[in-house]
């Protein structure tokens, strides 16, 4: 089911596009939470071209001007206030049939930003099937969740395109002054800090109730993109995972792995029903793709 939140938001945009031009640099806002610094951060905003040559695919033709968004959930970006080309906005009202079935936990806000992306980049179309979400009020499920994805493979590789798509395709509405200092802020802390640990530094937003870190600067888009954190396994395999898909012709050998992508997020799946107790999380994976798993693996010529 398509929560109603997302089905107002998706159809009240619909409706204030229908009225400007492609080209329009338009504002969006919720009147009850917003205030006039957006529309001050708006004014100064300049339309930015999305890079000539990019890692992962988009459709849109400028970058998005956001505000804070959760790294540790792929595109969980804030729905409140953003800023863009008005043809740019309308593929965000193009919501496919499918999302809400296939990737069926997904926020509001995500489901508002990762249907451009998802379906032509296999590791996220792979990992989102057995998305989890946040977990609220429950340390105990909270920890638990996060010691399993941190130990998976497919969540790493998600982090890594989640990343490279949010620096090619996004930027902060504002002149985002936090960007200069957050390397160096972030340089003795480890990747799952800056995902997960509460912090008071300006550059994070904590959550107290989902335990996750939104980020509050591109600058620490730019610290994960350079490595620029403490080592930890995760943090490697996550650097290793950009490396890997910046490299040209990444992306056709992502689609040629399609299968034994969706093995590991079937695994990854499996453990977050067992060990974080999340049920209907396997299912996604493990029903559609079953027989095509087990085909590829004894040999079979399956199609995509």
């Amino acid at each position: 089911m398509l929560q109603g939140q997302i089905l107002h938001q998706i159809a009240c945009l619909d409706l204030g596009l229908d009225l400007l031009d492609e080209d329009c640099f338009v504002l969006t806002l919720k009147p009850d939470t917003s205030n006039h610094v957006d529309i001050v951060d708006f004014l100064a905003a300049v339309p930015t071209p999305l890079p000539r040559v990019r890692a992962m695919p988009s459709p849109f033709r400028e970058r998005f001007h956001i505000r804070p968004f959760f790294a540790a959930q792929p595109f969980y970006i804030n729905n409140i206030t953003f800023a863009g080309r008005a043809g740019d906005m309308r593929l965000l009202c193009r919501l496919p049939f499918l999302t809400p079935l296939r990737y069926f936990r997904l926020g509001p806000e995500q489901m508002l930003w990762a249907p451009a992306f998802v379906q032509d980049i296999p590791v996220l179309d792979a990992f989102l099937r057995t998305n989890a979400g946040l977990v609220f009020d429950d340390r105990y499920q909270f920890a638990t969740l996060r010691n399993v994805l941190v130990s998976e493979p497919i969540f790493a590789r998600a982090i890594a395109c989640a990343m490279i798509a949010m620096q090619e395709n996004f930027t902060f509405l504002g002149t985002d002054p936090l960007q200069a200092t957050a390397g160096e802020m972030v340089r003795e802390m480890t990747l799952e800090d800056m995902l997960w640990a509460p912090s008071d530094l300006p550059h994070f937003a904590s959550h107290p109730t989902c335990y996750t870190n939104g980020f509050r600067t591109f600058g620490l888009v730019d610290a994960v993109m350079n490595g620029a954190y403490a080592q930890s396994a995760f943090g490697d395999a996550v650097m290793a995972s950009i490396a890997t898909y910046m490299r040209p012709g990444a992306l056709a050998d992502q689609r040629a792995a399609k299968l034994s992508l969706h093995a590991e997020a079937a695994r990854l799946g499996a453990r977050i029903e067992q060990e974080a107790g999340i049920t209907g999380v396997k299912s996604l994976v493990d029903g559609p793709f079953r027989r095509q798993v087990q085909g590829a693996q004894a040999g079979w010529s399956v199609a995509n």
